[in-house]
């Protein structure tokens, strides 16, 4: 999380993603800023490790839901639970 972006709507901060090492094999996930579905297909396309995203400000102030942004990563051919 980087925690200039939490709840600030900016997108995910996926330059965190350079500060992970690629000897990490453990599940780790991104959170803070989402703004739209796009952020979450961008933050997994620009981390193939990701294992999850998160968000809340996202879902309580505004009218995105949750199936929005399945259906997104769905259309994006990104796995995810339907």
């Amino acid at each position: 999380t980087n925690i200039e972006h939490d709840g600030c709507f900016r997108g995910f901060d996926t330059a965190i993603f350079e500060f992970i090492p690629q000897e990490i094999k453990k599940p780790f996930l991104i959170s803070g800023g989402a703004r739209n579905p796009q952020d979450f297909v961008d933050a997994f396309r620009a981390e193939p490790r990701l294992s999850a995203t998160c968000a809340a400000s996202l879902f309580a102030f505004t009218e995105v839901t949750p199936r929005e942004v399945k259906e997104a990563l769905h259309r994006a051919d990104i796995l995810v639970r339907r």
